[in-house]
Parts: C-alpha cells; sequence; structure tokens
C-alpha cells in the first residue's frame, strides 16, 4: 500500500541529520527548472500567480536551484505546510522514514514523486502550471503516466497493492487510474457542523496528514488497517463508505 501526500508551498531548508536519496526523476526536476528559468519574468510570476515579497522569494530559490544532492534536504523534512505539520517527519526516526520509503510518497509538479528520504531543495511549480516542455504544454501532459508507472513500481512486492489518495484534486490529476496495478482509494476527513457532515479544508490538510503519520507509526500494511484512525477524534464511518471511498467523522 501507498499513501500519496501533495506538496507543501512553504519550505523549510534547516539542516538535517538524515542524508537524503536521490529522486527517481530528478533529471526532470532540473530540466523543468531550466524551463522556468527561460520563461520572461513577467510570465513566470504569472505562471507561479505570485507578487511582492513572495515572487522575489520564489525567484531567489529558482536562481539557487542546483538539483545538487548535497544542497537538499528529504522531503519528510523539508516540506513544512499543514499536512507535514500533522505528519511530523521531523520527529519521525530515521528507521521509520527508512519504512516509509516504498510506503508513503508526495507528488509534486517538479519532482513527479518523491519518497520521505527523498532530497530536495526550495521551489515553487504547482502541478496545474501550464509550463510549456519538449513533452507538452503543460505539467500533466509532461508527466503523462511516468509518475502511475512509479508507483506501481513502489507497491510491487506488497501485499496490498493499493495507492490511498491523501493528496489533492490539483495533485491526483496526474495519476492513471486505468495503469495502476492496484486499487486507487480515496479518504475523505469530514466535520459535524450541526450534525451534518462537511469538508473543511483546513481540518481536512490536517487529517491528510495524520493519516500519513498513522500508516507510518502503525506500520500499516494494508488499507483495512486504515479504519482503526482515531487521531484527533476522527473515527471511520462505515455506512458512508465503500471500497474505492473511506470516509472519516469527527464533531
Amino acid at each position: 500500500m501507498l499513501a500519496l501526500l501533495a506538496p507543501a508551498k512553504t519550505i523549510d531548508a534547516s539542516p538535517s541529520p538524515i542524508p537524503p536519496t536521490a529522486p527517481v526523476f530528478l533529471d526532470d526536476a532540473r530540466a523543468l527548472t531550466v524551463a522556468l528559468r527561460g520563461l520572461d519574468p513577467r510570465r513566470r510570476a504569472r505562471l507561479w500567480g505570485l507578487k511582492g515579497a513572495k515572487l522575489r522569494e520564489a525567484d531567489a530559490a529558482l536562481a539557487r536551484f542546483t538539483g545538487a544532492l548535497e544542497r537538499s534536504i528529504p522531503a519528510a523534512h523539508a516540506f513544512a505546510g499543514e499536512v507535514f505539520r500533522a505528519f511530523g517527519g521531523r520527529a519521525l526516526s530515521s528507521e521509520a522514514l527508512a519504512w516509509a520509503q516504498d510506503r508513503v510518497g508526495v507528488l509534486s509538479g517538479l519532482y513527479g514523486l518523491l519518497r520521505p528520504l527523498d532530497g530536495i531543495e526550495p521551489h515553487r511549480l504547482e502541478m496545474s502550471a501550464r509550463l510549456p516542455t519538449p513533452r507538452g504544454h503543460n505539467l500533466y501532459a509532461h508527466w503523462g503516466e511516468r509518475i502511475t508507472l512509479q508507483v506501481n513500481a513502489l507497491t510491487r512486492g506488497h501485499a496490498d497493492r493499493a495507492c490511498v489518495d491523501l493528496s489533492s484534486q490539483e495533485y491526483a490529476k496526474v495519476l492513471w487510474p486505468r495503469s495502476l496495478e492496484g486499487p486507487l482509494v480515496e479518504c475523505v476527513f469530514e466535520s459535524l457542523e450541526g450534525g451534518a457532515p462537511r469538508v473543511i479544508p483546513t481540518h481536512a490538510r490536517r487529517a491528510r496528514g495524520l493519516m500519513a503519520r498513522f500508516v507510518v507509526e502503525t506500520r500499516a500494511e494494508t488499507v483495512d488497517a486504515l479504519r482503526a484512525f482515531d487521531s484527533e477524534g476522527y473515527a471511520f464511518a462505515p455506512a458512508r463508505s465503500s471500497e474505492a471511498r473511506l470516509v472519516f467523522t469527527r464533531a
């Protein structure tokens, strides 16, 4: 089983005591960086959707990017958004992260698919960005089926080859469900307000990180094992779930 997260826009570049591993698609990351640098600065700003201090920060990160592993931080330590604060990668042991190498993944516009210990540098590139490359007019075309095939490679040898989607619509669109060699399972996290369940984005993002942490801490190997998830008051809702969609609710 492989749990897939979306990346964070915020990156913590502080040193990590764990040496990074090489991302599978590191050559693509270097090539996409070259493509970004080749854009007119105004077009690049529109592609990022940034201005002011955030634009200057993204430009500086792009200028510093080398693709060298010795300048990289393991993804589980570098990503610092709401999902990854809940995942708590820097609090997990090196042994736990090594176990997670083929069981937790991060979909990435720049790196394609990252394992927890794969090294990354600060960058800005959303999966939905319309960055033209020799492979197509946007990143979905650039990545094509290759990320899906790498998911298959990571789950090869697993007893349960399910791909558990803890990402977002923007990132899940890069997967080719018909090419997956295991089922694609979505996790939905709802809050009950006035007796009615609804998805609150900020709560759902945190819950995705908590679920990924649950996978690592409990060494969950099957989709059935996820039903025991109970972090921060969540409970599995069997009546609202199906084989392809696990729903968890909390007050």
